[in-house]
Formats: structure tokens, C-alpha cells, sequence
């Protein structure tokens, strides 16, 4: 343990033999050289404020001739510096610094200096370890983390519901989740790259694959998004939507492919189709059957008119020629129009524009056309007059005349002729 004896500049006024061994001088060499000369340049800041604090320990005043006892000293004071040798080695020391007086009443500064430099070492290198512990601990959870995080993207890849391939520019594949192999109906990646190519597709999709294939050789940029026909194992034919996009993987450019299968969706838009083709199918042959069945009718209209008045009609006229009364040649003449209105579009335009009449409404509204009074029409169904009146009311009101001044034998002589 090194010893010295400083005065109130600094100055080493005595030494002892380890203070010179530990600066690597013989003692009196040390004599009055500043204690500063011997501290390291980067520690110099230490050195001076270990002196101020202990002055400001120890005041001026504590410093008079008679402030100390004889052997007295001030307060101590304790730093840790580096110092160097004059080989220019530089070790660690402890200084301890008091205050006393000489004989003569002078300040001077007792130093202690103890070398530490194992101590020092050996704490650097716990401080080292345990900095080193914590960086492993760190380096333990980053790498948690990351196996975790790349677990979780493994895991998405391989059970996500799309099939995922990576694979090079040259088509080769790199990686393929399950999906892929359930896609194509295959057990295992090897059993499906020992299928050519050309046979995973169907022809007009393999011809599109070349001409992808050819153009990317080329630069020319191809669409990222396209669909494909694939040939199963089994022979089935799917429907897939293919998305394409550059990726890192492994530190390398590579490309993610995922494909969407669309098989059950297009049998669905199939089925649909098919199901709209047979509707329109089946509208059709209704349409046919209904323009047969107004034909149909309006032939047996053409043959009801015919009979009517080839076999009717003359026998009416042969009646004309009888000696008739009145009534009867009234009711003959009723009977005559009706089967006159069969044949005409009157009583269809009256049914089609108005709705139902009865069939009294009927024959009254086609007496009333021929210009016959309600007098007379009561006289042919042998009804008051009253009652003709009534019908001719609710004739009126089908017709919506009920509210006009229209003349209704004029109004149903225009719809005979519609």
C-alpha cells in the first residue's frame, strides 16, 4: 500500500517505496512532481473534484494554526481513478486523502493509495456477465418470439382453406401446403411432381400455361390474377382461381401462388344456367301451346259461325214467312240477333273491356243495340217494364255511363264494331 504526503498544490513532498514501485520510479524522483502528472487524462476530472470536496470537507478555517491536536487529521476522503506508470501502464487505485498540519502550520494531504486493479478487473467482468446473462435472456425471448412467429405463418400457410405453393421463376416448387394435395387428389408432393406437367391441365388450359410461361421468360408482364382447369388424380376436372405475386423467401425472390377452388361454384353457376335454359325452354312450349289454343278457338268460333248460319239461320228466315203476331215476331227477331251477335265481336268485346254480365244483361244490352224500346224488350221475355228499366241500369254502371249522358244503344253499336 502506497503512502504520500502532498502539499496544499498538489506537490509530493514524501513517498514511500511502494508509492514509487506502483509509478514505476525510484523515490526520490517523486519529489515535488504533482500527484496530477501521474493520474490518467481521462480521469483527471475525478482527481480535481476528490480535492475540491476535500477542501469543501475540511474548511479554511479548520486549516488555522491550533485547529488540529497534535496528530489530528480531517475529515477523509475516498475515490477511484486510473493512474499510469511511467512505461505508460495504466492500473486502477483507491485514494483516500485527509487533511492535517505540519510542525509549521502548513496544510498538507496524507494520501493512501491502494492498487485495485484485479478488483476493478474482476468487477468489469462481473458487470460483463451479468450485461451478457441479460443479452441472453433477451436474445432467448427474440428468439421465442420469432419460432413463435414463424410457427404461426408456417400453420396459416398450412392450414389455410386456399392451396398455397412457393415456387421459382422456373416453375419449380419449393414449398405446397395440404390444400394443394387435396386440390389435386394426390397423397404427397412427390407423387404429384412425378405427373408431366401437360397432364395436370386440360388442354386449353395447358396451351395457356405455355404462352404465361413464354412471356415471363421474355419480361412481358402477365396478369397477376387468372384461372385455370386442373386434372385430378382421379380424372376430375376443377375450376381454380389462380393469384401470383413476387415474394422474399429464404433470403431469395421467389413467387406465392394460391389458388381458390371454384368447382362447386361453377357446377352451381352451371346448374343455374341449365335450370334458366329449361325455363325458357319450357316458356316457349307454353307459348306455342297457348297460340294453338287461340287458334284452336278461334277456329271453333269459324265453326260455330259457320254452323250457325248454314243450319240456323235459313230456318229463321223460313219462320219470317209464317203469319207471326207481334210477341212472336218480336221474340223471333231476339233470337235472330243473338245468333247473329254469336257470330260477331260484339259480345266478346263486351266481356273482354267490362268484365261479366249475366246472361239477362246480355240479351237485353243486345236488344238494346238493335234500337229496341224497353217496352218492346218486356214484351219478348214477357217481363214489366220495370224490370228492363233495372237491367238496363246495371248495364249502364258495368259500362261506367251511370254518371253520363252517353246514349247507350249508341255506345254499344260503337262496341260491336271495335
Amino acid at each position: 500500500m502506497g503512502y504520500c504526503t502532498l502539499s496544499e498544490n498538489g506537490l509530493i513532498m514524501e513517498a514511500n517505496l511502494t508509492t514509487a514501485a506502483l509509478l514505476g520510479m525510484i523515490r526520490t524522483a517523486l519529489i515535488n512532481q504533482p500527484l496530477s502528472r501521474f493520474i490518467l487524462k481521462d480521469d483527471q476530472g475525478i482527481y480535481y473534484l476528490h480535492r475540491k470536496q476535500l477542501f469543501e470537507t475540511n474548511p479554511e478555517s479548520s486549516l488555522l494554526p491550533g485547529s488540529f491536536q497534535k496528530g489530528q487529521v480531517g475529515e477523509p476522503q475516498a475515490c477511484e481513478l486510473r493512474m499510469v506508470k511511467m512505461d505508460g501502464t495504466t492500473f486502477w487505485v483507491e485514494l483516500v486523502a485527509t487533511l492535517s498540519q505540519r510542525s509549521d502550520g502548513a496544510p498538507e494531504c496524507r494520501v493512501v493509495i491502494s492498487e485495485i486493479t484485479e478488483h476493478m478487473r474482476a468487477e468489469d467482468l462481473m458487470k460483463a456477465n451479468e450485461a451478457l446473462r441479460i443479452d441472453m435472456i433477451e436474445l432467448k425471448h427474440i428468439k421465442e418470439t420469432l419460432c413463435r412467429a414463424e410457427e404461426n405463418f408456417r400453420r396459416s400457410l398450412d392450414e389455410s382453406p386456399l392451396g398455397v405453393r412457393i415456387v421459382t421463376a422456373d416453375g419449380e416448387t419449393i414449398y405446397a401446403n395440404g390444400t394443394i394435395l387435396d386440390i389435386y387428389g394426390y397423397d404427397s408432393m412427390e407423387d404429384l411432381k412425378t405427373i408431366p406437367v401437360e397432364k395436370r391441365y386440360t388442354p386449353e388450359s395447358y396451351a395457356e400455361f405455355l404462352i404465361r410461361r413464354e412471356k415471363r421468360r421474355h419480361g412481358v408482364d402477365v396478369q397477376s390474377e387468372y384461372t385455370i382447369n386442373i386434372v385430378r388424380k382421379n380424372g376430375d376436372i376443377r375450376y381454380l382461381q389462380v393469384f401470383r405475386k413476387e415474394i422474399l423467401w429464404d433470403s431469395a425472390r421467389q413467387y406465392q401462388v394460391i389458388y381458390n377452388d371454384l368447382t362447386v361454384r361453377r357446377w352451381a353457376e352451371e346448374a343455374l344456367i341449365a335450370e334458366r335454359h329449361q325455363l325458357a325452354e319450357t316458356n316457349t312450349a307454353l307459348r306455342v301451346l297457348l297460340n294453338r289454343r287461340e287458334e284452336d278457338k278461334k277456329e271453333m268460333e269459324r265453326t260455330i259461325s259457320d254452323n250457325i248460319q248454314k243450319l240456323v239461320l235459313p230456318y229463321l228466315k223460313a219462320l219470317r214467312g209464317l203469319n207471326l203476331n207481334a210477341r212472336q215476331e218480336s221474340c223471333l227477331n231476339g233470337v235472330e240477333a243473338n245468333l247473329n251477335q254469336i257470330v260477331s265481336p260484339f259480345l266478346d268485346n263486351l266481356k273482354a273491356r267490362f268484365g261479366a254480365f249475366t246472361s239477362r244483361e246480355i240479351q237485353i244490352a243486345n236488344m238494346i243495340r238493335e234500337g229496341k224500346t224497353s217496352k218492346e224488350i218486356a214484351s219478348c221475355f214477357n217481363s214489366s217494364i220495370r224490370s228492363v228499366e233495372f237491367h238496363r241500369d246495371n248495364i249502364r254502371k258495368k259500362l261506367g255511363l251511370n254518371r253520363k249522358k252517353t246514349n247507350l244503344s249508341t255506345f254499344l253499336v260503337n262496341l260491336s264494331q271495335k
